[in-house]
């Protein structure tokens, strides 16, 4: 859980590049970033209410999800 911001670091054996997706609890697009580096580090959710949220991210076939959680 976090109070301010999410900051993720993408790790993967392969060099193509990331898409990210963040959706609310009910399914609702709220950010999305393309073209991410396959080893980086980024920061998301400075403007998120309190709730819990879903980032995917995909690379090529490769699909992983991780729940966020805003808190006050």
């Amino acid at each position: 859980p976090s109070a301010t911001v999410f900051t993720l670091k993408l790790q993967s054996k392969y060099d193509a590049p990331v898409q990210m997706r963040i959706t609310d609890a009910t399914g609702r697009a709220v950010e999305s970033k393309a073209n991410l580096g396959a080893n980086s580090t980024i920061q998301v959710g400075a403007n998120f209410m309190s709730g819990t949220y879903y980032a995917e991210f995909t690379q090529g076939n490769q699909r992983k999800v991780v729940q966020l959680i805003k808190v006050r």
